[in-house]
């Protein structure tokens, strides 16, 4: 991509849709496209999403939308809906309560699924060889339908012309090729420079990084926390970092670093003021919109810190594990909002 552009991070379980189960779900992330391409912003970057009891080549359950794949099954899903409803994750309530209801699906139709000539595409495409466990089997099942949702997204956001950036898991390199079927860039956090050169040899994806002394290298390196005016144009800015509390909640418990913001990014003097209001957030998200970075990438808390309607009523919630406290359908109809990062983007020529 030529241009500087804008975009968001959230990790999907954040996603709160109606008819949801504990978690955001990939086809959660449709209506954000949609979102995001009215709102001028170009780029979704995603937390990990593999499945942390299974490999890191492998796709979280969490993430399959159950509704979708087997309305059959609703009178099940319908009391584990209310249960799960909550305003963090409860991610192995979450975890085991969507496995028992695809270890249901599986016996009604496992079998018809995995004999299908669209499982046996999937099952070449990723290199798969062994057959005939039954608990194998059941794997592949769940990472079949897995695949189908999310690449329905990763078509949409490519007709959209929205860019879609996973989080590497670090430590192997096996992943990539894993990652190349679903993302047009990854992000990669702290590593030995070392794995950063084989991670650019090997992928023709755009790479990111927390920080990078290549020399030659493509990468973009974060830029943060200074004066966004001085950000070089090789580098990509962010108003919070990856593990990091975000805007808000940073402000009003780091008062040193709520100074440094005040100070040397808005120019202000004297003491800033404790709560974070819209309108000062709104400033911080428009001068790093403004710096020459190739990309400016916000999370969401960020982006809804700049509205008094939308932004969550406690900054403390917003923090690890947090749901979105807006249904994803009633986040479309907030057009003013869309219009005012869609403003935002356009003056800043992104």
């Amino acid at each position: 991509m030529g241009k500087r552009c804008a975009g968001i991070k959230i990790p999907v379980f954040s996603l709160r849709s109606k008819k949801g189960l504990g978690s955001g779900e990939f086809l959660d992330l449709i209506p954000l496209i949609d979102w995001c391409k009215e709102s001028g912003l170009k780029m979704i970057q995603l937390a990990p999403i593999h499945d942390k009891e299974a490999s890191l080549c492998s796709l979280d359950p969490i993430y399959l939308n159950i509704h979708e794949l087997a309305p059959e099954l609703d009178d099940e899903i319908k009391p584990v809906q209310k249960v799960l409803n909550q305003p963090h994750l409860e991610y192995r309530r979450t975890y085991l309560a969507k496995r028992e209801l695809l270890k249901m699906l599986f016996i009604m139709r496992g079998q018809e699924d995995v004999g299908s000539k669209a499982f046996e595409r999937f099952f070449k495409r990723f290199g798969f060889t062994e057959r005939g466990n039954e608990e194998l089997e059941f794997f592949y099942f769940v990472q079949f339908h897995l695949d189908r949702q999310l690449h329905q997204v990763v078509k949409y956001a490519e007709e959209q012309g929205i860019l879609l950036m996973g989080d590497f898991p670090m430590g192997t390199h096996s992943t990539l090729p894993w990652m190349n079927h679903y993302f047009d860039a990854i992000h990669v956090g702290h590593c030995s420079q070392d794995e950063l050169a084989y991670i650019q040899d090997h992928t023709s994806m755009l790479i990111t990084a927390d920080k990078c002394t290549l020399k030659e290298s493509k990468i973009l390196p974060l830029a943060a926390f200074e004066d966004p005016k001085n950000f070089p144009e090789k580098s990509f800015c962010t108003t919070t970092l990856n593990g990091m509390i975000p805007l808000r909640a940073w402000w009003e418990k780091n008062e040193e670093k709520a100074a440094l913001c005040y100070h040397t990014i808005l120019k202000q003097v004297g003491k800033p003021p404790q709560i974070l209001s819209a309108s000062i957030a709104q400033q911080i998200v428009q001068a790093y919109l403004n710096s020459k970075s190739k990309f400016a990438i916000f999370p969401l808390q960020d982006l809804l810190a700049i509205s008094e309607a939308l932004r969550s009523p406690d900054a403390a919630n917003e923090i690890k594990h947090w749901r979105c406290h807006i249904y994803i359908e009633e986040f479309l109809l907030a057009k003013s909002f869309a219009k005012q990062i869609r403003e935002m983007v356009k003056e800043a020529r992104r």
